[in-house]
């Protein structure tokens, strides 16, 4: 009897232990839903071998959802259609309003909006580098090449104080574009639109981010950063003590990578006292306080972006790896910002190599010392500005004739001619065929165009004459080509088109050609008889 009960009571112990460790909740993320049991991964154990599905908040089951077959392919909730897919899948998603979601050790995956599906709420995520715990809407963790195109992320800021990252990458990459990143946290100093952290790779791409409390883009701890063609709204704030920056980047412990090219960032500024200054662009600031924050040199390309109306335009601890370059800075309080660097006994300056930008003006940035004549954003720090570029407009150049000789009365002819942007590599051209000849009829195709710069190829324009009635005439004229955004920058192209004395077919004769031209005033019966 004795014998049985132990027996027994091992078995309920080893039960109760199991269960127990079954309860124990992990170390990493915390979601705000359940896991489903059948949730893809990396160490997936249950494979369902769906590589493609469609998310549509107006599936259900038993419904028609398009011809896909509900729980296989078809869902009304993201995370499940996330959970059913193999990696190396796709999750199609329609338009329509959605809740958070959470894409965890797994690789290879394409989220793609239909007519930008909306996608909000919030959840607690787990943020290592800070052992804390921050409100998100999507959150990617320890998974790679995960795509996120055409969404509409919306933030809620429960708590307007808390750490609040509408999108997160951590330990990722991947690739954000064509998504509208509304984060919906103005006023909280805590409040990012996308952040990326500890060896992530992110790349983000046409997107528009606003609304957000203190930075849109965040990265730090030997992330791979490129901000491409974004265009990043601010706030401009009177509270003291509230900043608001563009981009971030920090090399706390390993250095970061950035690339920032084709960029528009505007309105970051604040009008009461801080200790902090809000900026465009930020870059190493951590180094400035000493050795305590390990930030360490990152490398960072700026190129090609319009950073205007912030009180700084980049805030840069700079070092050799660091260059700006052909960007258009205007209307800042202060261009650029180059601050020293400290190693906890003493400040070291190191040049911000800036040199062939724009800053606002002909003249240059406003340099006390080496360029007090300057009009353009005001500098501070060591910043390497000289040579600056002193023209971003387009050029408009023209190229070739329109020559035509013995045409038929009546004729039609053909020829081209060239229009090409000659003028600042970033510039773009848009161009008309402003003017043209009142005689005869034109094709003209194209007749205008947009976008056109320095890096493409020269646009051929091709042209249909059909020549007046006239006889033994010579038409000339001028197309003229305008910028259309300068008139005063415009191209002509000489036209000359001659008609014949006589109708070329008359004279397929030798001896009758030899009498036209040795008595050409002479026969005047036999000159009307024949056309002339």
């Amino acid at each position: 009897m004795r014998t049985n009960l132990l027996k027994k009571g091992v078995v309920l112990g080893i039960l109760l232990l199991f269960i127990g460790i079954s309860t124990v909740p992990s170390s990493g993320s915390h979601f705000t839903t359940t896991p489903q049991e059948t949730k893809t991964s990396i160490n997936q154990t249950v494979s369902t071998g769906v590589t493609e599905v469609w998310v549509d908040d107006d599936y259900y089951n038993g419904g028609d959802n398009d011809g896909h077959l509900w729980g296989y392919d078809a869902f009304d909730i993201i995370q499940d259609g996330i959970d059913h897919v193999e990696n190396f899948g796709i999750i199609h998603v329609k338009e329509g309003i959605y809740d958070i979601f959470v894409i965890e050790d797994r690789f290879s995956l394409q989220l793609i909006g239909e007519d930008e599906p909306i996608v909000t709420g919030y959840q607690l995520v787990y943020d290592t580098t800070y052992s804390a715990y921050a409100y998100n809407v999507i959150f990617v963790n320890n998974s790679y090449n995960i795509h996120l195109d055409g969404f509409h992320i919306v933030g809620t800021n429960p708590t307007p104080t808390d750490r609040d990252f509408t999108i997160f990458y951590q330990n990722s990459n991947g690739e954000i574009q064509n998504c509208t990143i509304d984060a919906n946290s103005i006023g909280n100093m805590n409040g990012i639109a996308m952040r990326a952290i500890i060896e992530s790779s992110v790349t983000l791409s046409h997107c528009l981010l606003k609304d957000y409390g203190r930075v849109a883009v965040y990265a730090k701890t030997a992330t791979i950063l490129s901000v491409l063609n974004c265009t990043l709204i601010g706030q401009v704030y009177t509270q003291y003590n509230w900043v608001s920056y563009g981009i971030e980047i920090e090399g706390i412990d390993n250095p970061c990578l950035g690339i920032l090219k084709g960029n528009d960032i505007s309105n970051h500024d604040n009008t009461q006292t801080a200790a902090w200054s809000s900026a465009g662009i930020i870059v190493d600031n951590w180094r400035y306080y000493g050795p305590d924050y390990n930030c360490k040199n990152s490398t960072v390309q700026m190129e090609n972006n319009h950073i205007h109306d912030n009180m700084h335009g980049v805030q840069i601890v700079p070092n050799e790896n660091i260059q700006m370059i052909y960007n258009e800075l205007y209307g800042n309080r202060y261009g650029a910002i180059s601050d020293p660097w400290f190693d906890g006994s003493i400040y070291h300056n190191v040049p911000l190599q800036a040199r062939m930008n724009w800053w606002g003006d002909p003249t240059g940035p406003y340099q006390p010392s080496e360029n007090p004549s300057g009009q353009g954003d005001e500098l501070y720090g060591d910043v390497l500005f000289n040579p600056w570029i002193t023209d971003i407009a387009p050029n408009l150049t023209c190229k070739g004739s329109l020559q035509w000789e013995n045409v038929p009365a009546g004729g039609t002819v053909t020829g081209s001619f060239t229009v090409e942007n000659t003028g600042y590599l970033y510039s773009e051209l848009s161009w008309k065929v402003d003017e043209k000849p009142s005689w005869g009829e034109w094709t003209i195709t194209p007749e205008n165009g947009t976008g056109l710069s320095p890096g493409m190829a020269q646009i051929t324009v091709q042209v249909t004459v059909i020549a007046p009635q006239n006889k033994n005439k010579e038409f000339t004229g001028k197309l003229k080509i305008i910028n259309t955004e300068d008139p005063n920058d415009y191209g002509e192209i000489d036209i000359s088109l001659i008609t014949p004395t006589i109708k070329s077919g008359n004279f397929n004769f030798p001896i009758m050609k030899w009498l036209h031209e040795r008595f050409p005033y002479a026969f005047p019966i036999l000159r009307h008889l024949m056309g002339y």
